[in-house]
């Protein structure tokens, strides 16, 4: 994967929420499907689960760094996660200085 793609899936803060709850499932506001894997029916709703189906994760998807099972509505990591998690963690780091974009 490149840098400017690396970039690209990182730019809206909604799939860098999505990211970064894989990596911190113990976190209170995220919910853990029976299976495994987030369960994004429990965890989001409204306006921001639309966008993050028809949006967000099958982008995320398209780039093998989530695996997302729409039968169960659950995202796990994906074979190029580690691809993407240094640059994530450190644009972690930096959300609280940037305006959500």
């Amino acid at each position: 994967m490149n840098t400017s793609t690396r970039f690209d899936l990182l730019r809206k803060s909604q799939r860098r929420e999505v990211l970064l709850a894989l990596i911190d499932q113990e976190a209170p506001d995220i919910i853990v499907h029976d299976g495994g894997g987030l369960d994004i029916d429990a965890t989001y709703s409204g306006a921001c689960k639309l966008q993050l189906e028809h949006c967000h994760l099958p982008k995320l998807a398209e780039h093998n760094v989530i695996v997302w099972d729409r039968e169960t509505n659950t995202i796990t990591k994906g074979s190029q996660f580690g691809a993407i998690e240094a640059l994530l963690r450190v644009s972690q780091n930096e959300d609280n200085d940037v305006p959500n974009g």
